[in-house]
């Protein structure tokens, strides 16, 4: 349980700059709430260069302890009275003023992210429009004639699709140029079909693509094992920061079931199906659909030369199955785009 904290106000400091701490993990921040401070966060980080961390381990101080993920701002003179509006508009009244950083954190700050226009991206932009990240459209014309290098971008988002008509898309020239990208310090994320679109196994023919040799999927025959509500469970790692590691839902759409080759790799895995209320089973049964389903990885984290690739087997970006009454009770799930795409540019 967290310790409550002593309010201070940022007075008669004997620093020009300095930080404050606090806890995102107050029984008065709902999930919703926390996602409005953590957009506004990015807003603020973009358009008044606010400086921010999540903290990666509890955090001990003046007989005040703070968990895992806690928010340190970065204070000065200059930005003073930004941070205490930001504290005012999100009625933050327990916070306090360090000196210093001596806990490992991720960095919040400016990103440059380009999203692959090709596929499903319609609710890809509008969860990224929803955390406030910027972002920049690229076609896979654009990949071809070298749009995509490090010094204009740190990430590329695949959205999810059809992985044959975006490996078609892309072609040879794109696929080496997007190894390239990750080789030399790019970092991928690759959603659904986008996930699909790098494993050893994957049969869209475009073999540039097709570059983590030693990763296949489980659900190649058939891939299209249904859709619907699945829960997984985490380990630690920064990109589960904030969530519930025992359990959550997420939109899943026959997206790769990641044979579970090497652990370090795993980050989440899928908890079996109980009934199939809220899953639009493919499978002759719920023992065939668990069977295929929890042997493999959910969600992965790959080092790749000198770039990291993060693969989701379901849509982090959804919070129903379009065309359906299927829904989760709750957006949260928004919250691992939010942590892969910082986690991507501070490992």
């Amino acid at each position: 349980m967290l310790i409550p904290l002593l309010i201070i106000v940022l007075v008669n400091v004997n620093t020009t700059s300095h930080y404050i701490i606090f806890s995102l993990e107050s029984e008065k921040f709902t999930q919703s709430k926390i996602l409005n401070i953590l957009s506004d966060l990015n807003n603020r980080v973009n358009k008044d260069n606010f400086k921010a961390y999540l903290t990666l381990e509890p955090l001990s101080i003046k007989d005040n302890t703070f968990p895992k993920g806690s928010l340190i701002l970065y204070v000065n003179k200059d930005n003073k009275k930004l941070v205490l509006d930001f504290i005012k508009k999100h009625n933050i009244e327990k916070f306090l003023e360090i000196s210093k950083i001596n806990v490992p954190t991720l960095e919040i700050k400016p990103v440059k992210i380009a999203v692959l226009e090709s596929g499903d991206t319609f609710y890809l932009y509008n969860s990224l429009n929803m955390l406030n990240f910027a972002y920049h459209k690229i076609t896979p014309e654009d990949i071809k004639k070298n749009a995509l290098d490090i010094n204009n971008f740190d990430i590329l988002i695949i959205p999810p699709g059809t992985s044959h008509t975006i490996a078609k898309n892309l072609g040879e020239i794109g696929g080496k140029k997007i190894r390239e990208f990750i080789e030399k310090g790019g970092n991928y994320i690759g959603i659904c079909a986008g996930a699909y679109l790098l494993l050893s196994d994957s049969t869209h023919g475009i073999e540039s693509l097709k570059f983590l040799k030693d990763i296949e999927t489980l659900n190649q025959k058939p891939w299209n094992i249904g859709m619907g509500v699945l829960k997984i469970k985490m380990k630690e790692h920064p990109i589960t920061l904030g969530l519930n590691y025992e359990e959550l839902p997420v939109i899943y759409i026959n997206g790769p079931i990641i044979k579970n080759i090497n652990p370090n790799y795993n980050i989440a895995s899928y908890l079996p199906l109980s009934s199939p209320k809220d899953f639009l089973n493919n499978l002759p049964n719920l023992y065939e659909l668990n069977k295929i389903i929890t042997t493999g990885i959910a969600l992965s984290h790959i080092p790749f030369k000198k770039g990291d690739i993060i693969l989701f087997s379901f849509h982090p970006e959804l919070n129903s199955l379009p065309g359906t009454s299927i829904k989760l009770s709750d957006p949260y799930n928004l919250r691992l785009l939010f942590n892969a795409i910082y986690f991507s540019i501070n490992s």
